[in-house]
Order: C-alpha cells, then sequence, then structure tokens
C-alpha cells in the first residue's frame, strides 16, 4: 500500500487524465477508493476531495498536472522522476514504439528532477503505459 505521511488511507479518491485509464480504474477499486472522471476535475469535482492525480507524461501533460495540484491539492499519483525513467525502460523493452516528446518543457511542480529526465530520454509516454500499475495500486488500498 501506498501511504503519505499522516494519510490513514491512500488514496481517497483518484484522478486520471483520460477516460480509459478511469473506466479500468473503476473495474476493481479498492474498497472505499473513489475513481473520478477523466480529464481534469471541475471545481464541484475537486471541491472538498483530497485526492491523487495521474497523467500523461508529455508536457501538455505536466502543464496539466501542474494546474490540478495548484489549484486543488491533489497529490501526484506515479508522477515522478524515477516513474517516468521507469515506465520508459519497461516500454522499451516492451517493444512498445516512441513517441517523441515535443514543444518546449514544462517543470513539474512536486518533482525537479522529472523535466530534466523527460528532456534527457526525450520520450512521451501516454497515461496508459501506467495502467497496470494505477490499477494494483488501487487493488492494494487496503
Amino acid at each position: 500500500m501506498r501511504r503519505w505521511p499522516g494519510d490513514q488511507f491512500w488514496p481517497p479518491h483518484t484522478a486520471c487524465q483520460t477516460l480509459h485509464v478511469t473506466s479500468q480504474t473503476w473495474r476493481n477499486p479498492a474498497p472505499g477508493a473513489q475513481p473520478e472522471s477523466g480529464g481534469a476535475p471541475s471545481a464541484p469535482d475537486a471541491t472538498g476531495c483530497r485526492f491523487a492525480y495521474h497523467g500523461d507524461f508529455n508536457w501538455p501533460g505536466i502543464a496539466l498536472a501542474n494546474r490540478i495540484i495548484r489549484r486543488y491539492g491533489a497529490r501526484p499519483w506515479r508522477m515522478g522522476a524515477g516513474d517516468y525513467e521507469h515506465l520508459a525502460t519497461r516500454s522499451q523493452a516492451e517493444g512498445i514504439p516512441r513517441l517523441p516528446l515535443v514543444r518546449e518543457p514544462v517543470s513539474a511542480v512536486w518533482d525537479a528532477g522529472l523535466a530534466p529526465a523527460m528532456a534527457g530520454l526525450g520520450i512521451a509516454l501516454h497515461e496508459e503505459a501506467t495502467l497496470d500499475l494505477l490499477v494494483d495500486d488501487l487493488s492494494d488500498a487496503l
């Protein structure tokens, strides 16, 4: 089970960027886990709730995560430099075609090492590359 200091249960709510990933987390959520709708949460969805957020490892995805973390106080969920590097290595080993990382780099407010790691590898990873890990997190939450 993944925990943060002071949390009794992780994750109380989760939000994912794409509807496909959200639908997969709904299939077998852990008791008490509350997957939320895909995309950027709206104010009514996020007001008063603590949640963890996961999105794409590309520059627009990092910009969106920055906005959600700043506006709603979300916690990044498997969105660190180590997570990115692990997924990039695993995707390459599995023969998944590489997607080039395009546009200007965006620094992640939660991990100063993420943007340099992404720029160094130059690979964009969609949220679906993390799907099995996200589902495992929810399955193991209790």
